[in-house]
């Protein structure tokens, strides 16, 4: 007598509204500029997905080329674009800011840190929930300008296992406003992730 095989299927259905989109290393709302809910760079002009900035409109992906600026930003890479005030000349002069909000709840923050390269125009200081990092570019000399070079980004510690907030405040007195958040590398790290482009997550090394 043949032997019958069942096999069940269990259908689990999830509401809409619990359904989280996850960042870069599976954390919610951690990506780098100018990208979609799926890591992919965003075309030119479009608005800005992830990255709140100050004022009254939000910030796009700029047409560095209509701007003429292809050939002194700092060109970005696969994963991420340049994110900018929607007009050429602000006008206003003065500081804005960007501002990423992700959600560290789950995770191990006493053995976190956050890495990667990033970019301004003019010069940019980085905050976390609020307190200044001690990370900035206003070392820049005149002929190292900080829209033409990447700078390192690494924060060790001012986490919160909840919600929380990345400020870049970029001041410009006049012309462009912009910034660029891209190739971040996770230490160490399992094959899968090498894969992975954008800002992760990697484990403090040991001292």
């Amino acid at each position: 007598m043949k032997r019958l095989l069942w096999m069940a299927l269990v259908v689990v259905i999830v509401p809409a509204e619990a359904v989280v989109v996850a960042g870069i290393g599976g954390i919610p709302g951690l990506y780098n500029t100018g990208v979609d809910d799926n890591g992919n760079p965003l075309s030119a002009w479009s608005v800005e997905q992830h990255y709140v900035m100050s004022g009254p409109h939000p910030a796009i992906v700029p047409d560095l080329a209509y701007w003429n600026l292809d050939d002194t930003w700092y060109p970005p890479a696969e994963n991420a674009r340049w994110i900018a005030y929607q007009s050429y000349d602000a006008g206003l002069g003065g500081y804005y800011t960007y501002t990423l909000t992700f959600d560290l709840t789950g995770f191990d923050i006493s053995d976190l840190v956050i890495s990667g390269q990033w970019a301004s125009d003019n010069v940019g200081t980085v905050y976390l929930n609020g307190n200044p990092t001690g990370i900035t570019n206003a070392s820049a000399s005149p002929t190292e300008m900080t829209f033409e070079s990447l700078w390192d980004l690494e924060i060790h510690d001012g986490f919160l296992p909840q919600v929380n907030t990345l400020m870049f405040q970029v001041s410009q007195p006049h012309g462009p406003n912009g910034l660029l958040v891209q190739n971040l590398v996770p230490e160490p790290a399992t094959m899968a992730l090498l894969a992975l482009g954008g800002m992760m997550l990697r484990r403090r090394k040991s001292r």
